[in-house]
């Protein structure tokens, strides 16, 4: 006599809870995928909060050199986040590149200068000659995550002293940065008086932040308010000056 088949006794699996599983499956999924997200955004908010720290130190660094904040210029592309957004054309009086240049010893303050960028000018010798130099840097740009050129086309308009059409960019040259950026890829928003409005921002100090997780954030008023704590404007994460 032949050996039973065990396989005659088992149950399939039905629709239903082949669909249980399946779920099931899901959910758990869903809940390890959101606590990994939840874990990363909280490392990149502490780095943010790091970044911004040191960002505070080094604007400080150049109140105390030069006697006021960084005058960056108008307020040209809003909120100055996203640099590939529709009809963007990057200018020298972009707030976040210029940010980066006076960190970096490439823009003196407006009312230092001889021309509307804040180029430093100084003098070379006991004969009165003059050359555009670099000033003091209060930053090490290799700590930070930084929007780089991909090629001199993608340069500023009219800047009036990145080097020649034939001088390659290399990862290391501040004149070939964009922009200081957050860990989720966008810039740093900084706002303080300019040239154009110095009667209308009231705050006696700047304004800088970080969109958040969203990448979104509004500008602040034109008296340096920062934007209600609502909407895209939640998750803003400010320096403390």
């Amino acid at each position: 006599m032949s050996a039973p088949n065990p396989s005659r006794y088992l149950k399939a699996f039905t629709l239903i809870e082949l669909l249980t599983v399946i779920a099931i499956i899901g959910i758990l999924a869903g809940i390890t995928f959101g606590v990994a997200k939840g874990v990363g955004d909280h490392a990149k908010i502490t780095r943010v909060n790091s970044e911004l720290a040191a960002l505070s130190v080094a604007l400080e660094g150049y109140r105390q050199y030069y006697g006021d904040f960084p005058w960056v210029g108008a307020d040209v592309h809003g909120d100055q986040i996203d640099p590939k957004e529709s009809g963007f054309i990057p200018l020298v009086n972009d707030r976040a590149y210029n940010l980066f240049r006076a960190l970096n010893g490439r823009l003196a303050p407006h009312r230092l200068s001889t021309n509307n960028y804040g180029v430093l000018t100084r003098q070379i010798d006991k004969n009165g000659t003059t050359k555009n130099k670099y000033g003091r840097p209060f930053i090490k740009p290799g700590l930070f995550t930084l929007e780089r050129l991909s090629q001199l086309t993608d340069a500023p308009v009219n800047n009036p002293i990145l080097p020649d059409a034939e001088v390659t960019p290399t990862a290391d040259d501040p004149d070939f940065v964009n922009a200081l950026l957050d860990p989720w890829g966008n810039r740093y928003l900084y706002y303080f008086r300019d040239q154009t409005a110095t009667t209308l921002w009231k705050s006696p100090s700047y304004l800088l932040y970080s969109a958040g997780p969203d990448g979104l954030a509004s500008k602040p008023a034109a008296d340096g308010t920062r934007p209600a704590a609502t909407g895209v404007d939640a998750d803003n994460l400010y320096a403390q000056p």
